[in-house]
């Protein structure tokens, strides 16, 4: 589809363009917010001038700043959107890929349809390699590894980071390599490589504090929580720690940070319970009500209780008819 058949003049700045770029620059300071409603703006206006080749880039960047603030609806709307459209256009057997593929991988994962998931980032990670689009390969393998961890493959992890940190750092991508080196400190941790882990951390907070990554500094603030017990610490040192990581999260509205650091604070609670001769609950029975661990349940009960749809790779293939 050219130009003047998406009702674009190629030769005139529509907006777009500078909104896209003011929602990018927003999303690594924690500004979801502020993202999602110029992600909006931008995909309003590409739907009135029907630009239809770029709806996958703006309904994927809404999707994703949606989803960074728990607003699981609409998230799963322009994501759908994002995925039809690019799937229609290519008139293929495709799905998301790049940048938006790598974001929806995330969002899909992190609400645990993770073969979906798994589907939607092998393919971009093979397609983008196939045409040389070496960044969006290992963005997708950065999404990748971030699966392996959650299904305990800490190995497999560190393997996919090890080949998508070199391409990241030479090409600048700053943002996504202190995100995919704080993974790594992740499957350190879960191997038992504390100092390595450590220094891990100590290095992202560092690049975090230059760069400004204030989203990306409130999960390493709960990961450094986590260090902090595993090697001995007091549940005081831990829990600044994790309390920072809270306050930013309610902050920004950040949602998933809020639950991260809420399990924090409640790991950094059972420990220091002991302090006080406190004996914890017994097992099995619901945590205390108005405790961090029942706090951090009810909130990501919520955004379970939203309407999403259980295979979307799917009903996108049924809505294009192919």
């Amino acid at each position: 589809m050219n130009g003047a058949e998406s009702g674009i003049d190629e030769g005139r700045d529509d907006g777009v363009d500078d909104l896209v770029a003011r929602a990018e620059e927003a999303l690594p300071v924690g500004d979801a917010v502020v993202a999602r409603s110029l992600a909006e703006e931008a995909l309003a206006l590409v739907v009135e001038a029907q630009a239809w080749p770029r709806v996958a880039e703006t309904a994927g960047l809404l999707g994703h700043a949606s989803a960074l603030v728990g607003e699981i609806q609409r998230a799963e709307t322009a994501y759908l959107m994002a995925a039809e459209c690019r799937r229609g256009l290519a008139e293929a057997d495709v799905h998301l890929d790049g940048r938006p593929g790598a974001r929806w991988g995330w969002y899909l994962r992190t609400t645990y349809r993770w073969d979906d998931a798994r589907e939607v980032l092998e393919r971009s990670a093979a397609g983008c390699t196939e045409r040389g689009d070496t960044v969006a390969a290992a963005l997708a393998d950065v999404e990748l590894a971030a699966l392996e961890l959650d299904k305990k493959l800490a190995g497999a992890t560190l393997l996919r980071l090890d080949t998508a940190l070199p391409v990241l750092d030479t090409e600048g991508q700053v943002p996504d390599a202190v995100r995919a080196r704080l993974l790594r400190a992740e499957a350190l941790l879960a191997r038992g490589r504390h100092d390595e882990a450590g220094e891990t951390v100590v290095a992202v907070l560092d690049a975090c504090g230059t760069h400004g990554l204030l989203a990306l500094r409130g999960d390493a603030l709960v990961v450094r929580s986590r260090l902090t017990l595993e090697t001995g610490g007091t549940s005081t040192e831990a829990a600044v720690d994790a309390r920072a990581a809270l306050d930013l999260a309610r902050d920004r509205g950040l949602v998933w940070l809020e639950i991260a650091a809420l399990w924090a604070m409640a790991a950094t609670e059972d420990v220091g319970r002991g302090l006080f001769d406190d004996d914890p609950p017994p097992a099995g029975l619901p945590p205390r009500a108005g405790s961090f661990a029942d706090q951090a349940g009810r909130l990501r009960q919520q955004l379970n209780n939203q309407w999403f749809d259980l295979h979307p790779l799917r009903t996108v293939e049924q809505r294009v008819g192919r």
